[in-house]
C-alpha cells in the first residue's frame, strides 16, 4: 500500500508541476517553423508524340524510355532556391535555358554501375523564378518508360531537414529495430550460455532478422544520402541484404513449425543459390541486380506461400495460445511483405518498403506482449517453484533443513575435492518421548523448535543446521575456530536462557567431531559417525546417571 500510495503521489507531482510549467511557458515561440514546401502541381508538362501535354497527376510516364518534362519555376521563389527531385532508378538531367544543372548516371557506362533510388537535388540559380526547366529522363529497363514524380521546391538550408522528414519513418524504425535486434541476440547469448537449446537460436534467428532489416531499410531509404556520397555501394548493399533477408525468418519459422522443416529448409537452400547466382552473374557482367530482382521475388513468394501454409497447418495442431500467437505474428507479417512486393511493380518501387514496415511492427509488437505474458508466467512459475523448493528442503516444524537438505549437503562435501568441513555437531533430545506421553506432541514440538531455536543463536552463520531425524539434529560447522568446548559453552547457554520459567525443560546430548590436528582434511563421513558415536555415549551416561 505504501508502494502505491508513493507512486501515486510521484504520478500527481509529475502532472501537477508539467501543467504550471506548460501554462508559464504559453506564446513563448520555441517551436521550430519549417520553411514551407511548394510542390509541383502547376506548370509541368510533358513531350510526348502529339506535342507537349500538362502533367495532371504523378507519376507521369512518357511514351517511351526517354522522356523530356518541363517545369516553369513560380516567379517568387526565394534564393538559395533546391528543387528536390523524387528518381526512381533512371537517368536524369536537369538543365536551364540549355544551361547543365544537374546530372545523374548520364555518363556512367560501366557494365557495374546501376542507378539508383535517390532524391536529386537540383540547387537553382538566384533570380530563376518564371523560367523554365527541362527535365530530361532515362528509364535503362528493357520494359521501362520514363517516369516523373512529384517534387517540391526548398532551400539549400532546409535541404537536410526534408529529407530528414521525408524519411523519419525509416529512421526510426532503423534506431528501434537495430537495438531491438541487438537485445534480442544478448538474449540468445544469455540463453546460450545457459545451454537452452532449441530457445537460444530462435532468439539468435530473431536478432539476425532484425538487425538485416534495419540495414535493409536504412540503404533503401533517403537517410543514407545524408551521410555517404557513393550511391553504387550503397545500392549493391540493399540488394545483397534483401537477398538474405528472409533466411533467418524462415529459420525462425523452421524452429517453431515442427511440420515444416523440410519445406522450408529447401527455401532456405533456394535463398543461399539465388544469393551466390546473382553475385556470380554481376561479378561476370552478364546483368545487374535490378535486373534479377524478379528471381528473389519468386522465391519471397515461394516463401511467403510456404509460411502461410505451414502456420494455419500448425494452428490447427498447436494447443498453446502463445504458439498461437506468435505463428499470428508471423503470418501477419508475411501477408505484409507479399503486398511490398505487389507496391514494387505497381508504383515502381516508391516507398513499398512501407507496407514491410507495417507488417514489421504488428509483428514485433506480438513479440513484445507475448514475451511480457510469459515473463509474467516465468516470474509466477518461479515463484511456485521456490515455495516448493522450500517446502523440499525445509523442515515446516522447526524453520531448519529437513533430512533432504542434509543429505544433498554431505553429497556435495563428499564430491568437493577439497572439503569444506571443518566440524560436525550430531544432537539428540533426551526425554522427548517421555514428554510426548506425559504431557502431549504439542509439549513435545516446542521442544523441537526450541532446540533449532537454540542452534541458529548458538553458532549463528558459522554452520548450516538440519533435523535429520524424529528428536535428531545436525550442525556442519564452516570454520574452525570454535573447539568443541566453547561450542559447548555456547549451546549450553543458548539453552539454559531459553529455558528460564519453563516448565518443560530442554535437555541435549551431544556429539562433536573434528578433524585431527596436523592431519588436514576429514572425510565428512567419518565426522558424521564420530559425532554421533559420541551423542550415543553422552546420552547413555545421561540416562545411566539419572
Amino acid at each position: 500500500r505504501l508502494v502505491l500510495f508513493m507512486t501515486a503521489a510521484a504520478v500527481m507531482s509529475f502532472i501537477v508541476v508539467m501543467v504550471l510549467a506548460c501554462r508559464s511557458g504559453r506564446g513563448d515561440s520555441a517551436r521550430y517553423e519549417k520553411a514551407e514546401r511548394r510542390y509541383m502541381d502547376k506548370g509541368v508538362s510533358v513531350l510526348q508524340e502529339d506535342g507537349r501535354e500538362e502533367v495532371k497527376e504523378y507519376p507521369c510516364r512518357s511514351d517511351g524510355k526517354e522522356g523530356y518534362f518541363y517545369y516553369k519555376l513560380p516567379e517568387d521563389i526565394e534564393d538559395n532556391a533546391v528543387l528536390v527531385l523524387p528518381n526512381v532508378y533512371q537517368k536524369i538531367e536537369v538543365t536551364l535555358n540549355g544551361k547543365l544543372l544537374y546530372t545523374y548516371g548520364m555518363d556512367q557506362d560501366s557494365p557495374y554501375y546501376m542507378e539508383a533510388r535517390l532524391n536529386c537535388a537540383v540547387r537553382l540559380p538566384d533570380g530563376s523564378g518564371g523560367r523554365e526547366l527541362e527535365i530530361h529522363l532515362v528509364n535503362t529497363e528493357k520494359m521501362g518508360k520514363a517516369s516523373l514524380q512529384q517534387g517540391y521546391l526548398t532551400t539549400a538550408g532546409e535541404l537536410s531537414d526534408s529529407l530528414l522528414a521525408d524519411n523519419l519513418w525509416a529512421f526510426l524504425f532503423c534506431v528501434l529495430t537495430a537495438m531491438t535486434g541487438m537485445c534480442i541476440l544478448a538474449v540468445s547469448l544469455w540463453q546460450y550460455i545457459g545451454k537452452a537449446g532449441d530457445l537460444s537460436r530462435i532468439f539468435f534467428c530473431l536478432g539476425q532478422f532484425a538487425l538485416l532489416s534495419a540495414v535493409w531499410v536504412f540503404t533503401d531509404s533517403g537517410l543514407p544520402q545524408l551521410i555517404f556520397n557513393n550511391s553504387q555501394g550503397l545500392m549493391v548493399l540493399s540488394f545483397e541484404v534483401f537477398m538474405l533477408m528472409p533466411v533467418p525468418l524462415l529459420q525462425f519459422v523452421q524452429l517453431v513449425c515442427e511440420y515444416s522443416r523440410r519445406a522450408l529448409r529447401v527455401l532456405v537452400t533456394g535463398y543461399i543459390v539465388n544469393f551466390f547466382l546473382q553475385n556470380a552473374a554481376y561479378a561476370l557482367k552478364l546483368s545487374d541486380f535490378k535486373k534479377m530482382v524478379y528471381l528473389t521475388h519468386i522465391v519471397m513468394v515461394a516463401s511467403i506461400t510456404a509460411i502461410i501454409y505451414f502456420i494455419l497447418k500448425e494452428a490447427r495442431n498447436r494447443h498453446s495460445m502463445y504458439a498461437k500467437w506468435v505463428l499470428a505474428g508471423v503470418g501477419i507479417f508475411a501477408g505484409f511483405a507479399c503486398m511490398s512486393l505487389v507496391s514494387y511493380y505497381v508504383t515502381g518501387g516508391i516507398q513499398n518498403e512501407k507496407f514491410f514496415i507495417t507488417g514489421f511492427f504488428i509483428f514485433l509488437a506480438v513479440l513484445i506482449i507475448l514475451a511480457t505474458l510469459k515473463f509474467q508466467e516465468f516470474s509466477k512459475e518461479s515463484a511456485r517453484a521456490a515455495v516448493l523448493k522450500e517446502l523440499a528442503y525445509k523442515d515446516m516444524m522447526t524453520g531448519i533443513g529437513n533430512r533432504t537438505l542434509y543429505e544433498e549437503h554431505i553429497a556435495v562435501y563428499e564430491s568437493a575435492p577439497w572439503p569444506e568441513a571443518a566440524a560436525v555437531i550430531i544432537l539428540d533430545i533426551n526425554n522427548l518421548k517421555d514428554v510426548n506421553d506425559r504431557f502431549g506432541h504439542r509439549a513435545g514440538d516446542e521442544l523441537l523448535i526450541l532446540a533449532a531455536r537454540c542452534l541458529r543463536e548458538a553458532f549463528g552463520i558459522r554452520g548450516t543446521y538440519y533435523r535429520i531425524g524424529g528428536d535428531e539434529f545436525a550442525v556442519i560447522l564452516k570454520e574452525a575456530d570454535a573447539g568443541e568446548e566453547e561450542c559447548r559453552r555456547l549451546l549450553g547457554r543458548c539453552i539454559e536462557k531459553n529455558n528460564a520459567g519453563r516448565e518443560i525443560r530442554l535437555s541435549v546430548s551431544m556429539g562433536y567431531a573434528a578433524p585431527d590436528a596436523g592431519k588436514g582434511a576429514a572425510h565428512i563421513r567419518e565426522l558424521i559417525d564420530k559425532a554421533d558415536a559420541r551423542m550415543y555415549e553422552e546420552k547413555r551416561r545421561y540416562h545411566a546417571g539419572r
